[in-house]
């Protein structure tokens, strides 16, 4: 099938914190004892109110943990907004 076989790319979009200042990346980090990697690219960044920065991305999981994405945006220190989980402690 076309997943198994790598055929199919899985592309995530994003807000997340913060104002990330390079356009794009690549994050490689291990994850619960294994290494993970994931790309991304930023789509747009904008100012709400005065001060709170939001930046839109495209992220692509090069590997398949749970909640890699969430895990390595939080590495960036630029969670996903509304995250609970791995975003910032209320």
């Amino acid at each position: 099938d076309a997943i198994a076989a790598r055929r199919v790319t899985k592309r995530y979009r994003a807000v997340l914190h913060g104002r990330l200042e390079e356009q794009a990346g690549k994050i490689t980090k291990s994850l619960d004892g294994r290494e993970c990697v994931s790309e991304w690219r930023v789509v747009e960044r904008r100012v709400v109110g005065e001060s709170t920065h939001l930046t839109l991305v495209d992220l692509w999981p090069q590997t398949g943990r749970t909640h890699q994405l969430r895990r390595h945006c939080r590495s960036l220190e630029h969670p996903i907004v509304g995250d609970e989980k791995h975003g910032f402690a209320r």
